[in-house]
């Protein structure tokens, strides 16, 4: 058990600040998106194109975070990687691999729950949070990219060489 908490610890430090900040960004926004009250009788549905980028958005921002989070896993040792390597990474480590997962997508459920939350008991306050959605995803995503473009790009190099 202590290999397992040194080593997630160890690639809490290696994914660095910024990848836990995105995290972070990654819940407000699923905050604001869920946050948004159900229309009222006569009341028109608005959003269209902006629901998409938002839904996009909030769609690869823990696809790109989890990739990140497994590339540096996966490297963790200092040694070369094959693909061949990345299944023997993901058998060796499967509890910090299931962690990392379970995690990110813990931080996005809690998040909506917590915006269904406000969307009830004020939903003057979630409608202006839902406000905040799209700029806040796009936002969310950008620093995510930043954050994880090396990790998404090595994987998809090394998936694709195969």
């Amino acid at each position: 058990m202590d290999t397992e908490f040194d080593l997630t610890t160890h690639m809490l430090q290696a994914v660095g600040p910024l990848w836990l900040v995105a995290v972070f960004g990654m819940f407000i926004s699923a905050i604001c998106e869920s946050a948004k009250p159900k229309a009222q009788e006569g009341e028109e549905k608005s959003g269209g194109i902006a629901l998409v980028i938002a839904g996009f958005a909030s769609l690869m921002t823990p696809i790109l975070l989890f990739a990140h989070g497994f590339w540096t896993l996966a490297w963790m040792d200092g040694i070369e990687v094959s693909p061949q390597m990345l299944i023997e990474v993901i058998i060796a480590r499967k509890a910090i691999v299931v962690g990392l997962f379970a995690s990110l997508a813990a931080v996005a459920i809690l998040g909506s729950i917590v915006g269904w939350i406000i969307r009830a008991a004020a939903p003057g306050l979630g409608k202006t949070l839902n406000l905040a959605a799209v700029p806040l995803a796009l936002l969310t995503l950008a620093l995510t990219v930043f954050v994880s473009h090396e990790a998404a790009l090595g994987l998809f190099a090394l998936v694709t060489s195969g």
